[in-house]
């Protein structure tokens, strides 16, 4: 057994109430986001409302409900984890674009790679617990549609994005 087992792949037969604790925060977090989502919808702020952005946020709160209340195991602790990273990061340059609009930071692009990345690493750890610990197949469907829809976005909005018209300079 690997060291990597003995913190990700323990047990699955009980839960742990320090880990319950977190997943009532994280549970927490994601409910908010999602009712972020639904005021967005009443302010008719339809920018960032993507079919990405209402299924991951739907998803998301579902997943963390059934964590919360079914699972606290160190093995769903560790792509919760890793998303309370990556919403770190996010929440992060949102508030660095509030704080100055006129210079948004540089590394929007990055966070996407992060997120990436991050359900590349969650689909990883679904596989390896699905074939050697008795996971649940569908923790490797979810990381693939992520990684599908996010993938997608990151096409759109980095790779084939157009790029800005140059403003016309009128000499007098």
């Amino acid at each position: 057994m690997c060291m990597f087992d003995k913190y990700v792949y323990v047990s699955l037969e009980s839960g742990d109430p320090r880990l319950s604790r977190a997943f009532f925060i994280y549970w927490m977090s994601k409910n908010i986001e999602l009712l972020d989502t639904f005021l967005m919808v009443l302010r008719h702020s339809f920018r960032q409302l993507t079919f990405l952005h209402v299924f991951h946020h739907s998803t998301m709160a579902l997943l963390s409900d059934y964590a919360y209340h079914y699972s606290p195991w160190p093995a769903v602790a560790f792509p919760l984890g890793m998303n309370s990273v990556v919403h770190v990061v996010l929440y992060s340059y949102y508030g660095f674009s509030a704080w100055r609009p006129q210079n948004l930071p540089a590394w929007r692009r990055h966070i996407t790679e992060l997120q990436i990345l991050q359900f590349v690493i969650g689909l990883i750890q679904a596989y390896f617990g699905y074939k050697y610990h008795g996971f649940c197949i569908y923790g490797q469907f979810y990381a693939v549609t992520m990684i599908i829809l996010f993938g997608n976005f990151y096409i759109r909005a980095y790779v084939l994005k157009k790029p800005k018209k140059e403003e016309k300079v009128h000499v007098s």
